[in-house]
């Protein structure tokens, strides 16, 4: 993919308001964004809102792996309303779940996650297998048991499925998330490291443009009319989900330095602006938390 030049820094806001006439539509990440797995931020919640306000439709697009049901569960909890601060949400396991349909209906699927996940599964064509040895397809969605565990602990497993040549389907591609103020992996560790040692890997969900492709379809259908992806603004917390992703479908994109990278650059611009840069891309904008 061919780079295309970028300004030294991206631009620092102090509220999206300077840039609302920039954009028709707003893509959203959620885990470091509206919440941090624990509790919802107050001024994102209420810079939702306003844009919704402005006839702005508001699309989340989640890299977790369990379908949009028991996501709106979640967010509920956390006060987060559709109607209210969104209008539609997609996730990783909805799109996993379309990869099942399409390609490995009425197989043997081996899960690798923790049984919290398992609403992923409702009332898809496969059987769950005990064992790899017996499975067609694995479907990845994370550790087992995140905060003691590492993707090498799996690689046992995945030298034996990489050497059947099973497909893994991974629903989540994030490397790893804020809970709180713990760091866990999540199930593109897993995924990355199948890879490497000779597997093969489908990814759902961000960076990857069917991903954006998709939501810039429910986008049109929230807003009634096509949305050009220039006129999308991107918003999430990660370089290498939301921040690529949003280049490689041509969406401007606005980090939230708070979230996954925080530990990295300690609050210092410049220290942020080398993380874009070390990989040859950087946002649009900066802002410390999402907020009017």
């Amino acid at each position: 993919m061919t780079r295309l030049p970028q300004p030294p820094k991206a631009l620092h806001l102090q509220g999206i308001a300077a840039i609302v006439d920039q954009f028709d539509a707003v893509l959203c990440d959620v885990w470091g964004v509206i919440h941090n797995g624990q509790q919802a931020h107050a001024d994102a919640l209420d810079a939702l809102g306003r844009l919704r306000a402005l006839d702005k439709p508001v699309v989340l697009l989640s890299n977790s792996p369990r379908p949009a049901p028991p996501i709106f569960g979640q967010l509920q909890g956390f006060g987060v309303q559709a109607g209210q601060h969104f209008d539609a949400l997609v996730t990783a396991g909805d799109m996993a779940r379309a990869v099942v349909l399409e390609r490995f209906a009425d197989k043997r699927c081996y899960h690798i996650g923790p049984d919290r996940d398992l609403p992923l599964f409702d009332a898809l064509p496969v059987t769950l297998t005990t064992g790899v040895g017996d499975a067609d397809v694995l479907m990845c969605t994370g550790l087992v048991d995140e905060y003691h565990e590492t993707a090498a602990d799996y690689l046992p497993l995945l030298e034996r499925a990489a050497a059947r040549g099973l497909p893994l389907i991974c629903a989540n591609p994030d490397l790893i998330v804020h809970m709180g103020d713990d760091l866990i992996p999540c199930a593109g560790a897993i995924a990355v490291l199948y890879d490497q040692i000779g597997g093969s890997s489908i990814y759902c969900g961000k960076p990857h443009e069917s991903a954006y492709a998709h939501t810039l379809r429910v986008i049109a259908g929230c807003a009634g009319r096509v949305i050009p992806a220039s006129r999308v603004l991107a918003i999430g917390d990660a370089f290498d989900t939301d921040i690529r992703g949003a280049k490689r479908a041509g969406l401007p994109s606005l980090l939230i330095s708070s979230g996954i990278h925080r530990d990295e650059h300690g609050g210092d611009h410049d220290r942020l602006t080398a993380l874009g840069q070390d990989r040859g891309f950087l946002p649009d904008w900066v802002m410390d938390h999402l907020a009017w």
